[in-house]
């Protein structure tokens, strides 16, 4: 199956093959919960990575894309997550869904699937049994259902819930309904998340599925996702309004790129230092980081033209944006 996006680039998916399945195992899959909780604690992201790609190592054609992606979030984690769960015996997949508030309207028209979490297809009591782990979006527990039923609800974020529920669209039959988010302030906000998905195919090829995303994406965030609250971090740039904002609990600050571009990396580096040293972030993930900086407030201009979408532009500029 494929799937063309707006830009003409290609979303590849297999057909699973669902002859032969494991049995539910239900000792390995408590396992594979406290797998995916270690990785939600672990995840951290950088959308900044790609920036060195874009405006830069690209020139090399020794460099990979994998290597400027792998901190890129929901994927990045499933692969994580993935390569674990295949360690103890769980063979799962890459099912990525139908964008809905990834971006904004143009946005997800572009890039048509945006989240991914991971498939773990069983037998149980002698019926196709599918496991969901979504270590991106930090659900905490698995969601579970049998073919063509809807899921029970599973707790998330305190008060909200999680579920699915069974369509009966031949493109994408099933839906994931979540009714919380954390916003970038780690503050839980209500929200109407559905993302339709089809668990009887295998997203493939997901480095390329992965890069085409930032086409969509004029918010660019570095992140972690400690049990100590004190610890959180979350930078964010907003590229086409040329200023980037870091929120920590105890403090919020905003810079423009203008104010940014006079400073030299080493000034840089002792702006944000004492930031990563108090969210227990390494001295290689900050040196990363203002690489990175550096040249998007001195080449933004080149970033957007070569990555942002012009139709996404358009759209934003009329209002539609997000404030995650």
């Amino acid at each position: 199956m494929e799937i063309r996006r707006g830009n003409n680039s290609i979303i590849q998916k297999k057909k699973i093959n669902l002859t032969n399945l494991p049995l539910y195992d239900d000792e390995k899959v408590r396992f594979a919960i406290r797998l995916l909780r270690k990785q939600i604690d672990d995840s951290f992201v950088s959308h900044f990575d790609y920036i060195s790609y874009v405006l830069k190592e690209q020139k090399d054609v020794n460099i990979k894309i994998s290597s400027y992606i792998k901190n890129s979030g929901c994927i990045s984690d499933c692969k994580k997550l993935k390569s674990q769960l295949k360690q103890v015996g769980l063979q799962t997949y890459y099912v990525s869904c139908k964008a809905n508030g990834f971006s904004n309207p143009a946005g997800d028209l572009l890039v048509k699937e945006a989240h991914t979490f991971l498939v773990y297809p069983s037998l149980r009591n002698n019926k196709l049994y599918f496991t969901i782990f979504d270590p991106g979006f930090r659900i905490d527990n698995i969601i579970q259902f049998y073919d063509t039923q809807d899921s029970c609800e599973i707790s998330y974020l305190i008060e909200g819930m999680a579920k699915v529920i069974y369509c009966e669209n031949s493109n994408y039959p099933y839906r994931l309904i979540v009714n919380r988010r954390i916003n970038y302030k780690h503050q839980i906000s209500l929200a109407n998340i559905q993302w339709d998905f089809n668990p009887y195919y295998q997203t493939i090829n997901i480095t390329q599925f992965n890069k085409q995303l930032y086409q969509a994406m004029f918010c660019l965030k570095l992140m972690n996702y400690p049990k100590d609250i004190n610890k959180y971090i979350c930078i964010r740039s907003k590229i086409l309004e040329r200023y980037i904002e870091i929120y920590t609990p105890r403090k919020n600050q905003k810079w423009f790129y203008d104010d940014l571009a006079l400073l030299t990396k080493e000034q840089l580096k002792n702006l944000f230092e004492q930031y990563f040293i108090d969210a227990g972030l390494t001295t290689k993930q900050l040196t990363n980081f203002i690489r990175n900086l550096f040249l998007l407030v001195h080449h933004s201009d080149i970033y957007v033209n070569k990555v942002i979408n012009p139709k996404v532009i358009e759209d934003y500029r009329l209002g539609n944006n997000l404030n995650r």
